[in-house]
């Protein structure tokens, strides 16, 4: 036996002993206590801007957002063609996606 495991039945035999405690120090007092001063104010906020923020680099045409959506469409078909969807499932899927695509490329300005 070592460790106090049977290496023939992979039990625990018993318990040889546990390790003696160590002293703990004593928590030493607190030095100083300084007073919580009064915060600041704001002085105010200004506008982020449109740090960050995309532009389109030209309008999508109509032909090219058709295109777009007959590739969303086969897509469509590829990824939910043999998941057992009900046909208005993927359906409701494939108009999601050209709402969002249709949103996303609309010029705010």
């Amino acid at each position: 036996m070592s460790n106090g495991i049977d290496d023939k039945k992979g039990k625990v035999g018993g318990v040889q002993g546990a390790g003696g405690t160590k002293n703990i120090e004593k928590a030493s007092e607190v030095s100083e206590v300084t007073k919580v001063e009064k915060a600041q104010s704001v002085s105010g906020t200004s506008r982020s801007g449109a740090i960050g923020r995309r532009k389109l680099t030209r309008t999508m045409t109509a032909s090219e957002r058709d295109a777009l959506f007959s590739m969303i469409d086969e897509e469509a078909e590829k990824l939910f063609g043999t998941s057992g969807m009900s046909e208005e499932t993927k359906e409701v899927a494939r108009q999601a996606v050209k709402m969002a695509v249709d949103a996303a490329t609309v010029d705010e300005d």
